[in-house]
């Protein structure tokens, strides 16, 4: 480098006012690219531009000072220099000028041509900036990041198969290169050659199994190429948060995919942002409109949102739609017990007993129910049937102990109340034997 007639290597000493520096090794990357691949920014801030097109100035003094000395004759530098304060002024046309009279003055320089092509790269000029990026590849033909960025900018102007040529040779020098991987998978899936660009990730998901990003690009990958189910399977691998982004991302390529939907509505749920899950559950249903897993999931958000009428309306459209699905039935025999229906519950205990008869809480549960209403008959079948399985289920002898009390008998029906307390290891469970022996005007011993 010439500083005032005299070479000045990048160790050199220059005067404390200036300092040009070039990175051989920081050039420029796309937002677009980034936005599919990448989280790195373009030119993060003014430091991080100029990093990348070879030029810090400090100070318009030299530019004074170089005047002064060469008076018309500008050198390569100094056009370099004025073209560095006229990008952070904004006025990139006439900093395109500059960085092309410094390529005039020295045509040999690959780092002046780096300049121009990591300009046009900014200004989204992708033709000039690869025409740039060939010209440094015939004065310097091993330069991998020149390589890099010049199919960069083929792969913004579509031209994939110049891309792919590219990114080849950077990897069969550095096969390890995780940019490159990334851009070349991004380019396979371009050319809808999704299961390469798959196995291209993947050996990156290898390598770094951490990367929540790397499941997102995949994801997308699976995306571009239709295969929805992949490409939300990876969405999950992340946390919620994470798993949000995802998906948005996904909807953001396709809106009505129910699937993704779906799932990002129950990742809110899950999450307690209830309106943006009933949004998504009702965006769904529009799309779907016999998914019954689209009115029990808004169902589920408005019972937390204490909405008990409408979940109601939405368990009893999900259970017309599927009459087989037992949490349903649960959900919805709450509703009828916080309304006072317990005919209502009972009937649905009874669809659930008839799809899991093996669950002996279920017809304790509706013997209860049973018990609520004065029909001890019913309750105490109920309560035997399921002793007849176990003779020492907790729930079951209190209630049978219960109904025993309510037809007369106080002291043996508290007796198998307190026996029942005795064996339950279940808080929820004791609290509710201890609320029946209270019923009876009777107090628990434990």
């Amino acid at each position: 480098m010439r500083w005032f007639g005299k070479t000045v290597g990048l160790d050199g000493g220059c005067p404390s006012f200036v300092y040009l520096f070039f990175s051989s090794s920081g050039m420029p990357r796309t937002e677009t690219l980034r936005s599919h691949l990448d989280s790195e920014r373009f030119f993060g801030n003014w430091i991080g531009m100029f990093r990348n097109i070879g030029v810090i100035l400090l100070g318009s003094l030299w530019i004074v000072l170089g005047s002064l000395v060469y008076g018309s004759e500008a050198t390569a530098d100094q056009h370099t220099a004025r073209a560095v304060q006229l990008v952070k002024e904004g006025k990139e046309k006439e900093a395109l000028e500059e960085f092309t009279k410094a390529i005039e003055v020295d045509s040999k320089n690959p780092m002046f041509y780096r300049n121009r092509a990591a300009l046009y790269s900014r200004m989204k000029d992708w033709e000039h900036a690869a025409s740039d990026y060939t010209q440094v590849l015939s004065l310097q033909a091993d330069d991998l990041n020149s390589q890099l960025n010049r199919g960069i900018a083929y792969t913004e102007a579509k031209k994939f198969d110049e891309a792919e040529k590219d990114f080849a040779a950077v990897l069969a020098k550095k096969p390890d290169d995780q940019r490159a991987l990334k851009y070349r998978a991004y380019v396979l899936a371009a050319k809808k050659d999704t299961g390469q660009a798959v196995e291209e990730v993947t050996k990156l998901i290898e390598k770094n199994p951490t990367d929540t990003k790397l499941y997102l690009s995949r994801a997308q990958i699976y995306a571009a190429g239709a295969k929805w189910q992949e490409a939300i399977a990876d969405s999950r691998l992340n946390d919620h948060a994470k798993a949000l982004d995802d998906l948005t991302a996904l909807l953001t390529i396709k809106p009505n995919d129910p699937e993704a939907l779906l799932r990002r509505a129950d990742l809110y749920r899950e999450d307690g942002q209830l309106d943006k899950a009933i949004a998504d559950y009702s965006a769904l249903i529009q799309i779907k409109p016999n998914e019954p897993a689209a009115y029990a999931g808004k169902g589920y958000a408005e019972l937390k949102k204490n909405d008990k009428d409408a979940a109601l309306v939405d368990f009893n459209k999900a259970i017309s739609l599927a009459p087989d699905e037992g949490e349903y039935y649960t959900a919805r025999s709450f509703l009828y017990i916080a309304a006072n229906q317990a005919e209502k519950a009972i009937d649905d205990f009874t669809h659930l007993i008839a799809l899991k008869p093996d669950d002996l809480s279920l017809p304790s549960r509706r013997g209860n129910l049973y018990a609520q209403l004065g029909k001890f008959d019913e309750a105490a079948a109920d309560f035997d049937k399921v002793l007849a399985k176990d003779p020492h289920y907790p729930p079951a002898l209190a209630g049978k102990g219960f109904v025993i009390a309510k037809k007369g008998d106080v002291r043996s029906g508290a007796a198998e109340i307190q026996k029942a307390l005795e064996l339950s290891k279940d808080p929820k469970e004791q609290d509710d034997m201890r609320a029946k022996l209270r019923q009876l005007g009777i107090g628990p011993q434990i």
